[in-house]
């Protein structure tokens, strides 16, 4: 007996018209889980292969994943403090002390004590992490130029939004099944 022929048997199905209806099903359903088991495979290896490469091209310039999003946040975020990085990157505060200290060793970041609040210290980019900035944005838009390479515009459009789409999908799934 095959499975879908035991499964029949267990839910009473007895005729052989019902058992072909039910066999098929069961393959369709097959099918369409191995599918979606493909697609996750495929966004799974894109995935790690897009964070495969920014760790090269970052290692090459001698910074870790943290130290460039510390970076882009300072960017993004001009006089700011490290309370706020802590915040935006959702880390403990003595982690975010210790990236922005390494990102001064290197002289890509200084700190200055707050005016407002003398508890703080707000952080600024020099010129050096500038120069270093526009490096990481071109390893990053030339990752992006690959993903879409041969596709049209209105492909690109679309590419896009089904991202988007399937990003907020399983944006705040943390759970798996048992």
């Amino acid at each position: 007996l095959t499975h879908c022929t035991a499964s029949c048997i267990f839910e009473g199905i007895q005729n052989q018209a019902e058992i072909m209806i039910y066999q098929k099903t069961c393959k369709e359903n097959r099918k369409r889980v191995n599918k979606e088991l493909n697609l996750a495979r495929l966004i799974l290896n894109l995935s790690n292969t897009i964070i495969n490469n920014r760790n090269k091209h970052l290692e090459a310039l001698e910074l870790t994943t943290s130290q460039a999003d510390a970076m882009k946040f300072f960017l993004e975020n001009q006089n700011s403090s490290i309370k706020s990085l802590k915040e935006a990157m959702s880390i403990t505060h003595q982690t975010a002390q210790g990236i922005v200290a390494r990102l001064i060793e290197k002289g890509l970041l200084t700190a200055q004590q707050s005016q407002k609040d003398k508890r703080f210290q707000i952080i600024h980019v020099t010129e050096a992490g500038l120069s270093l900035s526009k490096k990481i944005n071109a390893n990053g838009k030339r990752t992006a130029a690959m993903l879409v390479n041969g596709m049209s515009e209105d492909d690109q459009r679309n590419f896009m939004c089904l991202l988007r789409i399937a990003y907020k999908n399983v944006k705040n799934d943390g759970k798996a099944d048992d």
